[in-house]
């Protein structure tokens, strides 16, 4: 489908128009068959040679350590819902911004009415950006969910400081608006878990 206008400002939700690079590659793909990692003939060595290719880039991307630490889901939203939904929750609270994707908020409001866990919105500053210096450290949370950059408004939360302040506490970054747009060290942050997608 094409976009009929000469401007296009919906890049926050999906990239337009995109790389040449991605449709060519993906007739090739869709081209030569083979299951990932399952058998020895052709199309499967290059199916999984494609797979772990984008694999090591992921990792390069967001400079992770190694690239078994990348997992493919669907999107973002299946791997926010995959670590919400599947987090041994203790003291049932979860620490969010007050920015949260509703990828985030609705896994969390399902976790509520049916496990018990309980959201706390983290001060914010009116620009929206976390008022780390603000924050208690006598809250116990069993994880923080941060969204990295503002679908809505595009503040960039301080992710690092963010880590600094609960370094005992597993953090979950949504990356999607901010990956390929800002420079990201997972490392250097010092989180569990970023998800993000490869449409935008």
């Amino acid at each position: 489908m094409e976009c009929s206008s000469a401007y296009y400002f919906d890049s926050a939700a999906t990239s337009f128009p995109k790389s040449p690079g991605v449709a060519r590659r993906m007739l090739e793909s869709l081209g030569h068959g083979g299951s990932y990692g399952r058998g020895a003939y052709p199309g499967s060595v290059e199916s999984t040679r494609t797979v772990e290719l984008a694999r090591k880039a992921a990792a390069a991307l967001i400079r992770a350590e190694d690239a078994k630490q990348v997992s493919f889901c669907s999107g973002a939203t299946e791997a926010i819902n995959t670590v919400l939904l599947g987090f041994p929750y203790r003291h049932k609270r979860v620490a969010i911004t007050p920015l949260e994707h509703n990828s985030v908020t609705r896994c969390l409001h399902y976790l509520r009415e049916t496990k018990g866990v309980q959201s706390v919105v983290l001060p914010a500053l009116p620009s929206g950006e976390l008022a780390v210096d603000t924050l208690s450290r006598s809250e116990a949370f069993d994880l923080v969910v941060v969204n990295w950059v503002s679908n809505v408004s595009g503040v960039v939360q301080p992710v690092g400081r963010l880590s600094s302040f609960f370094p005992n506490v597993p953090i979950l970054v949504d990356a999607s608006q901010g990956i390929g747009h800002i420079p990201m060290d997972v490392g250097e942050w010092g989180v569990e878990w970023a998800a993000f997608s490869a449409h935008k």
